[in-house]
């Protein structure tokens, strides 16, 4: 298969390519320009020298300043401070301001697990999706905790062994 452009000649001898062949196409560096051979003439091909981003079509900048982010509207690329609890360094360090993560922000809930005597395991009902973050005995634990698991919405604990008496836990779980 014949490509449109099959060939590339670099050279900077000479101002005025000679190529005169009507069936060939190609470009030619000629100095700091590029010269493309249509068949029949030599037509010198604009190029544009991008330096900084603002020189794109689609960038927007207006006073830019270190910790700024390219943000895309749906339109074109601006850039934007970060604003509300982070800060950004000009090193890409994302840092969480101090006292700005506070148990008001946080959506958890606290499931009560009982596990029965002569029992290995008990359950109890979460949000779905919930991460377990985790646990504390609320009563009486005569068994060391095995483990913890959320399936679905249910919160399952299991002991190590039978409980001897009611064990009674509380599971402390991040809201999907």
């Amino acid at each position: 298969m014949k490509s449109s452009i099959d060939w590339l000649e670099l050279t900077n001898n000479s101002a005025n390519p000679t190529e005169t062949d009507s069936t060939r196409r190609g470009i030619v560096a000629v100095g700091t320009s590029l010269k493309f051979w249509t068949g029949s003439v030599w037509t010198t091909v604009g190029l544009v020298e991008i330096q900084t981003l603002d020189q794109l079509s689609d960038v927007t900048l207006t006073t830019p300043a270190t910790g700024h982010l390219l943000i895309h509207d749906g339109t074109d690329w601006k850039n934007k401070v970060t604003s509300g609890d982070v800060t950004i360094a000009a090193t890409g360090v994302m840092t969480i301001g101090a006292a700005k993560v506070v148990q008001a922000k946080l959506s958890y809930e606290v499931i009560a697990v009982t596990v029965a005597a002569a029992a290995t395991s008990g359950t109890g009902t979460c949000t779905s999706g919930s991460i377990i973050l985790g646990y504390y005995p609320t009563s009486n634990q005569d068994q060391f905790v095995d483990s913890i698991a959320i399936s679905g919405t249910t919160v399952t604990v299991t002991l190590g062994a039978a409980a001897t008496a009611n064990n009674t836990f509380a599971v402390v779980c991040l809201k999907a």
